[in-house]
C-alpha cells in the first residue's frame, strides 16, 4: 500500500502530522446486483450484474452453491459483467431457494452471495 501525509488540525494553535496508509490506488471493489431475487413458480430467468466500482482490474468466478437442479447459471456472452440465471418451474408445494456465489480473484476480497427464492 502507498502512504500519504495528511495534516490534521484540531485548532489554530495545535497541528498534528502523521502518515496514514490509504491502500493501493488500484484496489478493485466488487458491486453485485441484485443481492436477492424472487422468481415466480413458472420457468424464468434473470441477470446478475457484476461490476468493479473501484480501480484496477477485477476478475471473478461464480457457481451455484445451493438450489439443486432447478437453478443454473451461465456467463452472458459478450456481456463481460453479467450472469444469466435460469430457474426451472416449481412443480412442488414447497418454496425452493438457491444461492449463486460470486468469488473475486483478488486477495482479501470476500465472496458475494445472491439469494434466490421461488414462489409456489
Amino acid at each position: 500500500p502507498e502512504s500519504q501525509v495528511v495534516q490534521v488540525s484540531a485548532n489554530a494553535l495545535t497541528e498534528a502530522t502523521g502518515t496514514y496508509s490509504v491502500g493501493s490506488v488500484d484496489t478493485p471493489v466488487i458491486d453485485v446486483s441484485p443481492l436477492t431475487q424472487f422468481v415466480g413458480s413458472g420457468k424464468s430467468s434473470f441477470e446478475i450484474t457484476v461490476a468493479n466500482i473501484g480501480a484496477g482490474t477485477l476478475s471473478w468466478d461464480f457457481e451455484v452453491v445451493e438450489g439443486g437442479a432447478w437453478v443454473t447459471a451461465a456467463l452472458v456472452k459478450n456481456g463481460g459483467g453479467a450472469i444469466t440465471v435460469n430457474c426451472g418451474a416449481n412443480t412442488t408445494s414447497s418454496t425452493p431457494s438457491g444461492v449463486i456465489r460470486i468469488t473475486p480473484n483478488h486477495e482479501g476480497m470476500q465472496p458475494v452471495d445472491v439469494s434466490i427464492t421461488q414462489g409456489r
